[in-house]
């Protein structure tokens, strides 16, 4: 049944009804502005159709940002096969599987190609398995000669990691699948930040040194061109200091309570941090970031009440009135 089928029928619930059941309107913020329904065959149908629809904008939320952030590696991919044709490195480290710029190529489109079906597929059995290839596509690239000091697929890794943990989940009758996947996401999220204020542990860092030989001598970005032309040298080295030392605090404390945090609220601060490293520090940054972007938005399609039904429209269990903020 398809949703256009499910709201006709509702209406025509609604229409020869002439009584109100007791049964209490939808708590779906999505549709009970536009429908109003109170009858328990339609609610059931319509909150149905809604969760259905939540479950796979969250999936393809993720397919879609996770493919703009590869699509981002395109031509430095290109480059990058043309020197190793022209000049190949041979480490021992590394089978010639893992060091040909053929696998890496093939593997790369294979990843790609199949994340684009992936979005499109209509069929959830096709879709949970269909989505295993981009897992094993990305692992590969994680591990390639060619392509495993890029942490654009790492990131993409862990959304394909959960877009396969979600696909076998979607299901009509779950409610609370999406906030699961909230959840799920914003974890992942933290672990990715976390470690990364770990890396920045040091005394290096925190004197903002590092961040100041990287960014504030001489990169050629928006911010940094701006400081160098406002203040002194000394002046740009003491905000470097304090700008590296926020960069540490911000990380570990976010990494540290983002999967706590309520699932609109870790939202924001997610979209908030991500946005701002690629604001700050390089626009190139969003072939690593669009994927955990995807996954922290996948927070703000959660709810505010969600609801399992059963047959007579009434929640089911203690948690059919837990309100998520």
């Amino acid at each position: 049944m398809t949703c256009g089928q499910t709201i006709r029928d509702i209406t025509a619930t609604v229409a020869t009804s002439g009584v109100d059941s007791g049964c209490r309107h939808t708590e779906d913020p999505v549709v009970s502005d536009a429908w109003p329904v109170t009858e328990p065959a339609g609610l059931i149908a319509l909150q149905l159709c809604s969760v259905r629809g939540r479950q796979l904008l969250a999936y393809r939320l993720v397919q879609v940002g996770t493919l703009f952030a590869l699509l981002l590696k395109l031509p430095f991919l290109i480059d990058a096969a043309n020197a190793y044709v022209e000049l190949p490195i041979y480490q021992d480290f590394f089978s010639p599987l893992f060091s040909s710029a053929a696998v890496v190529i093939g593997t790369y489109l294979l990843t790609c190609i199949a994340i684009g079906f992936n979005f499109s597929c209509k069929k959830d059995r096709l879709r949970s398995a269909s989505t295993s290839i981009p897992v094993i596509g990305l692992s590969i690239l994680c591990i390639h000669q060619g392509s495993y000091n890029d942490m654009t697929f790492t990131t993409a890794w862990w959304a394909m990691l959960w877009s396969l943990w979600f696909a076998g989940r979607i299901d009509e009758s779950d409610a609370y699948l999406i906030d699961r996947g909230a959840r799920l996401s914003r974890t992942i999220l933290s672990v990715i930040l976390l470690g990364g204020a770990a890396g920045k542990w040091t005394a290096e860092y925190w004197s903002g040194q590092v961040l100041y030989e990287i960014y504030f001598v001489d990169r050629d970005f928006w911010i940094y061109n701006w400081l160098r032309t406002s203040f002194s040298p000394d002046t740009v080295r003491e905000i470097a200091t304090w700008y590296s030392r926020q960069v540490v605090v911000v990380e570990t404390v976010v990494g540290l309570t983002l999967w706590a945090m309520p699932s609109r609220m870790a939202a924001a601060v997610g979209l908030a941090v991500l946005a701002s490293i690629a604001i700050f520090s390089n626009y190139y940054l969003l072939s690593v970031l669009l994927s955990l972007i995807a996954l922290a938005a996948v927070g703000f399609l959660v709810p505010k009440r969600p609801q399992s039904l059963d047959l007579a429209g009434e929640p089911n269990g203690p948690e059919a009135s837990r309100s998520e903020a």
